[in-house]
């Protein structure tokens, strides 16, 4: 059975673009903002009636079983769903997706994409979500690059050229910024979460790609550039000194610098920080 990945971070933080990235390889299909974990819950809340019978009351529910209901041999039982069903019903799922989009064979990485996975950390992290082992890739991005980013998409809302209604306060973007540092912080030393830099997919691709590679257990095979130009990448036109000031002053740094420093990467590196 595969072991479903999740990738989550901070809204603008570049997960769209490494969902883009990743499913450019043929054996992998990850899907957008599905919440597979939730899709779990409810399967197995559906599907698992008579196992939860059985476990709150008892082997027979409280009576005897008819003759009928002992025929064929074994019973009824072996046909009733259970948790153990979860995992390969959600990998079948999966696959059959994956052979609607034309490609062939089975594929080797299945997941979705959620930014806001980093809020339920501890349920996907913390415990077997339905016997489901869930992997979480987090990515992160530079706070000011993350702030101008939804200023812009805010904007362009305004003047009827995007839909972006997430998070048009500063405030809130900065307090969901502080948010996910402070939720991937907490797990960064997880066998099962890998925290990725959003600078590095862009800078340093192909030893990101690798490490991601370890982590999922397959060799990537990912031909596109995350962007055409890297200048591109510090285009801050939306940020105000106001703006500027006010990431400067409240995102926890702190902890993020923490993060770069446990990636090997130095914390003054300007294309990290500022």
């Amino acid at each position: 059975m595969l072991k479903p990945l999740l990738i989550g971070g901070c809204p603008r933080s570049g997960t769209t673009a490494l969902l883009f990235l990743l499913n450019s390889d043929p054996r992998v299909v990850i899907s957008s903002e599905e919440d597979l974990p939730s899709l779990a819950a409810r399967l197995h809340e559906d599907l698992g009636t008579r196992e939860r019978q059985i476990a709150k009351r008892g082997v027979g529910v409280g009576r005897e079983l008819s003759l009928r209901e002992q025929w064929p041999p074994g019973g009824t039982d072996p046909y009733h769903f259970t948790a153990a069903f979860l995992g390969p019903m959600v990998s079948h799922l999966y696959r059959l997706h994956h052979q609607e989009l034309g490609r062939e064979g089975k594929p080797s990485l299945i997941g979705d994409k959620l930014p806001r996975y980093y809020e339920r950390l501890d349920a996907i992290l913390g415990r077997k979500d339905h016997g489901l082992a869930f992997r979480y890739l987090h990515l992160s991005r530079n706070p000011f690059d993350v702030v101008n980013s939804m200023l812009r998409r805010t904007e362009k809302t305004r003047q009827g050229k995007d839909y972006w209604k997430a998070i048009t306060d500063p405030a809130a973007m900065i307090a969901s910024w502080n948010a996910a540092v402070v939720a991937i912080h907490r797990w960064r030393d997880h066998p099962r979460a890998l925290h990725v830099l959003y600078e590095d997919l862009v800078f340093r691709r192909e030893a990101t790609l690798s490490r991601i590679a370890n982590f999922i257990g397959i060799e990537l095979e990912c031909p596109y550039p995350l962007v055409e130009e890297e200048s591109a990448h510090f285009s801050r036109d939306h940020l105000s000194d106001a703006h500027r000031a006010k990431i400067e002053a409240e995102c926890d740094f702190l902890r993020y610098r923490e993060c770069i420093t446990q990636a090997g990467l130095s914390p003054t590196d300007p294309r990290y920080l500022y």
